[in-house]
């Protein structure tokens, strides 16, 4: 299973209220199951939640969306992709969460450009609020590097350090930038930053990033 990184920190809450109490723990139990990790048995339940309750547009939209969660969980990106869309032919898209989270599910299937535009309305929001965000703009960052903007990703990822310049990825992704332009100086410094943060958080390099990391890092001595 690919672990969710960094799309995590945004998981949906969920709030649903079914139309009979035998849909309602169905449904809830489903909903439970995906936000503690238990994807399989998430998407067998929110399964059986679409297909037998008399559900709400609203409470619809929800099950959709903690499907499309678990899907992704599951590593079936183009089944999460599907379900985020339905719910959102139900509801129109208005939280940041269900925002990222499309963007990061359209990006697991290499729909780079298409990530964008919710990113973008994500920013809407971050903007309303009066504040940047560095989720916002790390994925905006990442989109954009995927597509080979990588000038513009970087000015993405450097609006994002100030909000929380102790996340380290976002040293890791400015610093594959700065290396695909040949900026190497600046890349080493972001690697350097990168492995250092690392070091002093819990957090964990994902599975399928480690042997690009220690192979990029090899090539700077940083190993």
């Amino acid at each position: 299973m690919i672990p969710r990184f960094f799309t995590i920190f945004i998981l949906i809450t969920f709030a649903v209220n079914c139309s009979s109490m035998e849909s309602y723990d169905i449904c809830r139990d489903g909903h439970e199951k995906a936000r503690k990790g238990s994807f399989e048995t998430a998407f067998e339940l929110l399964t059986k939640c679409l297909n037998i309750s008399k559900l709400s547009d609203t409470e619809k939209a929800e099950v959709y969306k903690s499907r499309a969660w678990a899907l992704y969980s599951l590593n079936k990106s183009s089944l999460a992709v599907q379900d985020q869309e339905a719910a959102f032919e139900l509801v129109k898209p208005s939280k940041y969460n269900e925002l990222i989270n499309y963007a990061s599910y359209l990006r697991e299937v290499k729909r780079y450009k298409d990530s964008l535009s919710p990113l973008y309305e994500a920013v809407k929001l971050d903007d309303a609020s009066g504040h940047v965000s560095m989720m916002t703009q790390y994925n905006i960052g990442w989109s954009l590097s995927e597509t080979g903007k990588y000038n513009e990703a970087i000015n993405a990822f450097t609006k994002a350090i100030p909000s929380q310049p102790d996340f380290p990825f976002v040293y890791w992704r400015r610093g594959k930038a700065y290396h695909a332009l040949g900026m190497k100086a600046e890349a080493k410094t972001d690697f350097l930053n990168y492995a250092k943060l690392l070091k002093n958080s819990k957090m964990k390099v994902p599975p399928l990033w480690r042997e690009e990391i220690n192979n990029l890092l090899s090539q700077y001595n940083l190993k």
